[in-house]
């Protein structure tokens, strides 16, 4: 891809060792409910993302839901590169830690009060 592409410029780097321009390209995006495990070597990660496909009643432990968890993505990226990004999101989360809290706290309180428009019978 090049500057003369019509594909959005995401971000540029140009410091030592690390020169690169980033372009909006066509990812493909998948849901998923949860992390179902990492595995990592020195050199490649791999993390592997599920889905809830049922949750029924837990024989073992009444009153507890059992849930069937499919993978349904594994993404295989660099080590460096996932050390890298988890100490970059610590690090922006950290820095800007009350600002999330009172987001959180927005939504959250948003949400309740949609709630409390609904009646039970409407939920049924």
């Amino acid at each position: 891809m090049s500057p003369e592409s019509s594909e959005k410029l995401l971000a540029k780097e140009r410091a030592p060792g690390r020169r690169y321009d980033l372009y909006w390209g066509q990812p493909s995006e998948t849901f998923v409910d949860g992390v179902g495990g990492i595995l990592m070597s020195t050199s490649v990660s791999k993390i592997d993302f599920y889905k809830t496909t049922k949750s029924e009643p837990d024989p073992e432990a009444p009153g507890e839901p059992l849930e069937t968890r499919e993978v349904v993505c594994r993404v295989i990226l660099p080590t460096p590169q996932l050390v890298e990004f988890v100490i970059n999101q610590i690090a922006g989360m950290t820095a800007h830690q009350q600002p999330l809290i009172e987001a959180f706290e927005k939504q959250t309180e948003a949400i309740k009060t949609l709630l409390k428009r609904i009646s039970p019978s409407e939920n049924a």
